[in-house]
């Protein structure tokens, strides 16, 4: 279907292929193109015979129809999708956007009343609690999510965010034990919580060395593995390189593992594989950043590739060619999207208008992070831009942060050293 100039497949190979790419494809289609894709879903559905095909169809069409602007369309296709397959995780988000249903009721509570046994409802109960700074009550719907799903790494990653995030290191810690004892996918996740208990408390040498063997263990870029958490783990073990000033030489590592052999070992049925490839080549040494990017446009030339949210993508060739105004221009759109901005890298932007406005918000937004002993990278490029602007009020609550964070480093690397950029290798 036609995007422009620049042909965008909708994948038809299969019926996930066809359904999550009709998804994405919504978000970055015209009006007409939409309708088309609206009627060709409409059409698989009503012609599908089991119940998960209807399902899967009702999700696409509506949360294209959504996009499109048809509420009413978009909550009575879904909440009948719900009702035939009232398991799959991706209709319940998207009636959760929608926000209208016909259920009386708030979407994951209903979920939990239609499903009790079901692990993902709880899960989304905690989160939202945990949002609101409920760690008691959300604690208590992680562990009932737990109970009943131990095996889906999703729920485990959740709640060990949310103990670290509320200082619950102790307790992290024996949820990352129970998960090391178990199997691959659970130990995936119980390195990542370890480690973000240890950075949390300083002791960043031991957090970056665990997740850097963990990742060297996946089998995939973009797999299960690395799945969780929309990618979470590798975005947070980047930010992690970049505060000990190795961000380019772990980047460069995983870049040269996953995607620059013969063949590359990458994943391509998420949407969330693209961003991670993407991340590894921006900040891999300057010479593999070009092939790393052509190793990804090869990967997108086959047909049944999820071709994902190219916002992050658009901008990284300019980078990679040096044209840095031009890839802070076209990453403009990330600049809000808390889970995506901290792979930029804001740190080697040109000092133009574009970048300076890109930099600004994104900082804005990762400074308040207290990832790694109560600060994060942004912190420090954030307290030398707002002294240098004359905010002296923010200027000094960020540096009496990273002054407090420095007392609790363990670390032969001075992390005060990298605030300005990581020095070349």
């Amino acid at each position: 279907l036609p995007e422009g100039d620049a042909p965008v497949l909708v994948g038809t190979s299969d019926l996930p292929t066809l359904t999550h790419s009709a998804v994405r494809l919504a978000f970055h289609a015209d009006p007409e193109t939409r309708a088309a894709v609206l009627r060709r879903l409409r059409s698989e559905r009503l012609e599908a015979r089991d119940r998960p095909a209807r399902a899967a169809l009702g999700y696409a069409e509506g949360a294209v129809a959504y996009v499109d602007g048809d509420i009413e369309r978009a909550r009575n296709v879904l909440v009948a999708a719900a009702r035939t397959s009232p398991r799959v995780f991706h209709i319940w988000e998207s009636l959760n956007r929608a926000a209208r249903t016909d259920l009386g009721t708030t979407v994951p509570d209903a979920w939990a009343t239609w499903l009790p046994g079901y692990p993902a409802p709880w899960c989304v109960l905690g989160r939202q609690a945990s949002q609101r700074g409920e760690l008691d009550d959300a604690g208590e719907l992680f562990q009932r999510c737990l109970l009943l799903g131990p095996q889906v790494p999703v729920n485990a990653l959740l709640y060990g965010d949310a103990l670290v995030d509320a200082d619950r290191t102790e307790e992290a810690g024996t949820a990352a034990a129970l998960l090391l004892a178990g199997p691959d996918r659970q130990r995936f996740v119980g390195d990542y919580i370890q480690a973000r208990a240890d950075a949390r408390a300083g002791r960043l040498e031991r957090a970056h060395a665990r997740l850097r063997d963990a990742l060297r263990r996946q089998p995939a870029l973009g797999g299960a593995f690395l799945l969780v958490g929309n990618g979470r783990p590798l975005r947070w073990y980047l930010e992690l390189s970049e505060l000990l000033c190795r961000r380019q030489a772990a980047a460069t590592e995983l870049a040269e593992r996953f995607l620059l052999g013969e063949t590359p070992r990458v994943e391509t049925f998420s949407f969330h594989w693209r961003d991670q490839a993407t991340a590894l080549c921006l900040h891999a040494a300057p010479d593999r950043r070009g092939p790393c990017l052509d190793a990804i446009d090869a990967l997108l030339e086959d047909p049944t590739t999820l071709h994902g949210d190219p916002a992050l993508g658009n901008g990284s060739r300019a980078f990679v060619e040096g044209d840095l105004g031009g890839a802070a221009r076209a990453w403009r759109s990330l600049a809000n999207a808390s889970s995506r901005v901290g792979i930029l890298p804001l740190a080697t932007l040109a000092g133009d208008e574009a970048s300076a406005w890109l930099a600004e918000r994104a900082d804005a937004t990762l400074a308040a992070r207290t990832d790694f002993a109560g600060v994060h990278p942004a912190t420090y490029r954030r307290a030398a831009a707002r002294r240098a602007a004359g905010d002296d009020a923010e200027a000094s609550a960020l540096e009496a942060r990273l002054q407090a964070a420095g007392a609790r480093f363990m670390s032969p690397v001075d992390p005060l050293a990298c605030a300005a950029g990581e020095p070349a290798p």
